[in-house]
């Protein structure tokens, strides 16, 4: 019974980690797209990125596939827009 519980509420949290993360998208491609990084100031993915690793620090402490998973990715987002910013 537990066992089951605690796999649907992992159902959950990944189906709402996809559903999250589905909304940079399109802010990646346009990003891509147009080299423009002017929306996203340094301070802002500087704290992005270390709330993400502290998020995925407590992802692993508590086992939280969906937290891994969701953080993870969010976190290779955010590099990738440093990344552009720092390139153009």
């Amino acid at each position: 019974m537990l066992d089951t519980i605690k796999h649907n509420i992992d159902v959950i949290g990944i189906t709402a980690s996809i559903i999250g993360l589905l909304r940079f998208i399109p802010m990646v491609f346009e990003i891509y797209k147009t080299k423009k990084t002017n929306n996203f100031p340094y301070l802002m993915l500087g704290f992005a990125i270390i709330s993400t690793i502290l998020w995925l620090i407590y992802g692993f402490i508590n086992y939280s596939i969906s937290l891994l998973i969701s953080a993870s990715i969010a976190l290779f987002v955010y590099l990738f827009i440093l990344f552009m910013k720092l390139k153009y």
